[in-house]
Formats: C-alpha cells, sequence, structure tokens
C-alpha cells in the first residue's frame, strides 16, 4: 500500500487531482479474539489512510480524495469459526449483489 500511494501521490498532488481508496476493515476498529494479525494489519492500513489524508489537509489539496472502506468480516472461509460480540460474518454472495 505504501509503495503503491508513494509511487502515485507526488504527480496527483502537482496536479491537485486524484483518489486515494484505502481498503482496511470493521476488524482495524475494534479487537477481535483469534484475530489480533489481522486487526494489526487494518489498524496499521487505517493509519496509514489517516495520515495521508491530513498531509493533503495540511497541503491544501482538496481535489485529491481519499475514501476509507472498512467492510464487515465476509464470510469467505478466512473468518470461519470468528464470533463477535454483536454480529455474524456477512454471506459473501449477499455482499456481491449489493
Amino acid at each position: 500500500m505504501h509503495q503503491t500511494v508513494k509511487a502515485f501521490l507526488p504527480d496527483m498532488i502537482s496536479g491537485n487531482r486524484g483518489h486515494i481508496v484505502t481498503m482496511s476493515s470493521a476488524g482495524g476498529l475494534v479487537g477481535v479474539s483469534g484475530l489480533c494479525d489481522y486487526g494489526a494489519s487494518k489498524a496499521a492500513a487505517l493509519g496509514f489512510h489517516e495520515a495521508v489524508r491530513m498531509e493533503l489537509y495540511a497541503l491544501n489539496k482538496t481535489g485529491v480524495h481519499t475514501t476509507l472502506v472498512c467492510p464487515f468480516f465476509i464470510n469467505t472461509g478466512m473468518f470461519a469459526g470468528v464470533k463477535t460480540r454483536y454480529l455474524t460474518c456477512c454471506a459473501f454472495s449477499s455482499i456481491a449483489l449489493q
């Protein structure tokens, strides 16, 4: 992620246009038992996104937009057996249809 943004961001800044989309996860917002490494990597993506967004704000680059995507756990097999306090995993087929 860092290397990709590093490659494209200078041209976005000089032209004051572009869009950076960061894929994180709800697992980066709250800790979930059994997913420590996954949650930590997604929290890092969230932190990186916020830092880039603040740098763009400080530079007054209003034409370079950012979007942070934090979907909930999707039942793809990776999260088999994961239990959260409030919700269950979303069915992949229902996500793909929306």
